[in-house]
């Protein structure tokens, strides 16, 4: 499965925060251009003929004394200082270029073009790659074009990979409110389970279950250890009882996190991008009833795909039933290459 990946950019959010509608945004602030400082000029003085036949005459000096090698006086950290300079150098240079693809989508977005400014970051995220920044500036510029689906989809993606972010939860919420859908902000244990990974909780949990397997181990050579540790037998016996007791349970916990971590990372999560609605089907099969619709922008749940049709879990009123492939996108770009996760009993 393919998620998006984050492509670090030097970029800025045209438009972060709304009001009750949509700002005009901001262009990217100007940039410096590299400096170009003035270069040390050195003086050149030639001396003259007496003080160069002077400098060829041998000088005179204790003979026992050995000439001095002055290329052992070099500092041996010259060539790493050349090396890191030549290192950085193009680097600082590319940062201080101007970004001319992300200039004119600024601007489109700026002089009101939206759909020009939509066009232009979406060239931008086909050659560059996801990122947050540019998703929420996509998802500013769908918006204010008209097309809640699409933008609805990019802010989805753009909360996907940051899901801290206050201002893209703003503009969604504000975005959902304007198109008539309930608000689904992330709850706490939500950010929770998105921002840290499963393997965190699994370290966790083993951590756990080395103290608890410590502890019942120092029970049984209780005698020996508390000598070593000069402490009273008594307290070490209720110091292991306290790590047993208090670590099982908390052992379960955290396994039952681990798993939650699992299941809610691997769903595969769509945005309705149809105009206006889908319509929600009882079955996978042309000519079958209907038994609802599905608005624009709508999140939904993918559970199950036969043939061109996907069985999804509504997520403002939890129904269920089939719409067309191509009527949902997904917010973790190319997860409907692969067949979706059967549904947990």
């Amino acid at each position: 499965m393919t998620a998006p990946q984050p492509n670090a950019i030097s970029s800025s959010v045209v438009a972060t925060r709304w009001d009750e509608s949509l700002p005009n945004g901001g262009a990217v602030g100007s940039r410096r251009p590299p400096g170009d400082g003035p270069r040390a000029q050195r003086a050149t003085q030639f001396p003259n003929k007496q003080s160069v036949i002077l400098s060829l005459l041998p000088t005179a000096g204790p003979k026992d004394q050995p000439p001095t090698d002055h290329r052992k006086s070099r500092s041996p950290l010259l060539p790493l200082l050349c090396l890191l300079l030549a290192l950085l150098l193009p680097a600082s240079l590319l940062a201080d270029s101007p970004d001319t693809d992300l200039d004119a989508a600024n601007r489109a977005y700026t002089s009101g073009s939206y759909d020009e400014a939509a066009k232009l970051f979406r060239q931008l995220i086909a050659t560059r790659g996801y990122s947050a920044p540019l998703c929420f500036n996509l998802a500013n510029a769908e918006a204010r074009a008209g097309h809640p689906g699409q933008a609805m989809l990019n802010y989805e993606r753009a909360r996907y990979l940051a899901p801290n972010d206050a201002d893209i939860d703003h503009n969604l919420q504000l975005a959902r409110h304007q198109a008539g859908l309930e608000p689904n902000s992330y709850r706490w244990w939500q950010v929770l389970l998105r921002s840290i990974d499963w393997t965190v909780w699994l370290a966790l949990m083993a951590t756990c279950l080395a103290l608890i397997f410590l502890a019942v181990v120092g029970t049984s050579f209780l005698a020996s250890l508390a000598p070593a540790l000069h402490l009273p037998p008594r307290l070490l016996r209720n110091i292991f009882r306290a790590i047993i007791f208090a670590g099982i349970p908390l052992c379960l916990l955290l396994g039952f996190v681990e798993l939650s971590t699992i299941g809610f990372n691997n769903r595969i999560e769509g945005v309705i991008v149809a105009p206006k609605e889908a319509t929600l089907l009882i079955s996978p099969f042309d000519g079958s009833d209907k038994v609802g619709t599905i608005p624009e922008g709508e999140l939904v749940t993918i559970e199950d795909r036969h043939d061109d049709y996907l069985r999804i879990e509504a997520r403002g009123d939890s129904h269920f039933g089939w719409v067309l492939q191509k009527d949902i996108e997904p917010v973790v770009a190319g997860t409907l290459d692969q067949p979706p996760p059967p549904p947990s009993n």
